[in-house]
């Protein structure tokens, strides 16, 4: 079965990436974005749009029915049902060229899904990028986003001491507390494959990387590689300690057009809201870890909405995945919470991997029944290789083509059933002498398994690699198997490895942060917080 788009009674390839040199192509690919269609889907949603000639759907046809449409369709139209072409040759194709393949080309053609539904230029089969939106609908989720800004100016629902602005994101922590974040590219432009560096929070005269070295953490953030695409990367993270000595690691995935900005800015207001927001920090008082991550998530969900508003962003389609771990030296247990298919696991060494979170896919019997009793489709296509891809989409409608059934953000599907409350699991760290934590996006989880994902871990641990360390030989496995299967695609990855240690002493930054920094190189003291394994 090959899926192909149906535009006014004319087959059209997906037009993503670098320009195509057919007609329709060029058209489509040179068209502004705001007459076309946008584009969904990936983990959630595609940062592009996807103009076209006009109105269309995407659809599943058999090789054969979709042979006696083309009949009398020429051009680069029909270039969905190719056979595989080097990028080279689809590109130099002149615009006057007539393509219609054969109905054995079409049958007989040999694809694995891990390559085509990622290529910018391949767009008939995707599971990664972007599901296309009609015009109409593309009108209608502006027309809610418009609707949104008014509802919310009349009922000034966030008052003032509630909203969290990046100027208080950026005056962040003092005394015992701190936070690590991601340093975004400027100029909303990024290389493939690139790494990005950490910032401190409150500043200190080390870098983010030494800083995170001498917190014993792992941590690393990076763009995959998407063809041309220059984009920036939709994954972030942020580690912190708060001053009632709470750790908080945060892990999301954006999806969706400037998805990065829902993906960052969750990573910071987490953790900002875990130690500002008064319920959550009477919750942690308590030892009510749980509570307070249901909580923290609802203040985020709350603050993308309000953000979005007041900087103008569309966040219908648009969103992020979420992943928060709740660690404190005193506590004999671990919090994880997540929305989403960003995954952690519990690691122990001799034993492997003792527990792990799951997935929210439209596959799991409780998420459907959720998402189908409160009016979402769950569309199933099953390609001729076996792997069957889900997505979610508003029922009678061709959106939002979303491959999860959590996320924060996705405002168009919030009341159909696509949640933002987490799943939360309470890890129990009874007689455990040694542990870690490693948690991933989906770049890592796509090709490899968790067994097999966290044996290697702990051999490189065990090796003497340090954290850091080991994060970066896992990001090189986790790329190998992505040119193994897709060629010139990888997606974006990020990962985070920590130990878990009790009883430890307590790292101290603020305003004399550097000092501290520097009196503990001087003396191997200062009361640095230094994690052992």
């Amino acid at each position: 079965r090959t899926e192909i788009a149906h535009v006014e009674g004319s087959w059209v390839p997906y037009a993503f990436g670098p320009p195509l040199l057919g007609v329709g192509a060029m058209a489509v690919n040179f068209a502004s974005p705001s007459f076309g269609r946008t584009t969904c889907g990936g983990g959630g949603f595609g940062p592009y749009a996807t103009p076209t000639y006009g109105a269309g759907t995407v659809r599943s046809v058999d090789a054969l029915d979709a042979r006696s449409r083309c009949d009398s369709q020429t051009g680069p139209g029909t270039e969905a049902l190719s056979g595989m072409e080097p990028r080279g040759t689809r590109f130099a194709r002149r615009a006057s060229e007539e393509h219609i393949p054969s109905v054995e080309i079409v049958e007989s053609r040999q694809r694995t899904w891990k390559r085509l539904k990622s290529m910018p230029d391949m767009r008939e089969e995707n599971r990664h990028d972007d599901v296309q939106i009609h015009p109409k609908d593309q009108a209608y989720l502006h027309t809610l986003h418009e609707t949104l800004k008014r509802s919310q100016g009349e009922s000034n629902e966030f008052d003032e001491k509630s909203v969290i602005t990046m100027d208080k994101l950026d005056d962040w922590g003092s005394g015992d507390s701190w936070h690590v974040c991601v340093q975004l590219p400027p100029g909303n432009r990024e290389l493939g494959f690139a790494t990005r560096s950490f910032k401190v929070r409150p500043k200190v005269s080390e870098k983010g990387a030494a800083f995170l070295a001498e917190q014993g953490v792992g941590m690393i953030n990076t763009k995959g590689c998407k063809g041309q695409d220059m984009s920036v990367g939709q994954d972030a993270c942020s580690l912190s300690r708060l001053t009632s000595g709470w750790e908080v690691f945060c892990l999301m995935d954006g999806h969706g057009h400037q998805g990065h900005w829902p993906a960052n800015h969750s990573t910071r207001t987490m953790p900002y809201v875990l130690q500002n927001n008064a319920g959550c920090v009477t919750m942690l008082k308590q030892g009510q870890a749980s509570a307070a991550l249901h909580h923290a998530f609802e203040k985020v969900q709350s603050n993308l909405v309000y953000e979005s508003l007041a900087k103008d962003m569309e966040l219908q389609v648009a969103g992020c995945t979420g992943l928060c771990i709740l660690m404190h030296e005193q506590q004999n247990a671990v919090w994880v919470a997540t929305a989403g298919d960003t995954r952690a696991l519990l690691l122990c060494p001799g034993r492997g991997v003792l527990a792990q979170t799951i997935d929210h896919k439209p596959s799991l019997e409780g998420e459907r029944e959720r998402l189908e009793s409160m009016g979402c489709d769950i569309v199933r296509t099953e390609h001729e290789d076996g792997f069957v891809e889900e997505r979610v989409n508003i029922q009678g409608q061709d959106f939002s083509g979303l491959c999860m059934s959590r996320s924060l953000g996705d405002l168009a599907v919030k009341e159909h059933g696509v949640t933002h409350d987490p799943d939360v699991v309470e890890w129990n760290l009874e007689g455990l002498e040694k542990a870690y934590i490693l948690a991933c996006s989906d770049g890592v989880w796509e090709f490899l398994k968790n067994d097999d994902v966290g044996e290697f871990v702990l051999a490189e641990l065990e090796s003497g690699a340090s954290y850091h360390e080991v994060c970066e030989q896992l990001l090189h496995k986790a790329r190998e198997s992505w040119e193994k299967f897709e060629d010139q695609y990888c997606d974006d990855i990020t990962i985070i490895l920590a130990p878990i240690v009790r009883n430890r002493p307590l790292a101290r930054v603020g305003c004399l942060g550097g000092c501290f920094m520097g009196l503990r190189r001087m003396f191997g003291c200062g009361g640095v917080k230094v994690k052992t394994a």
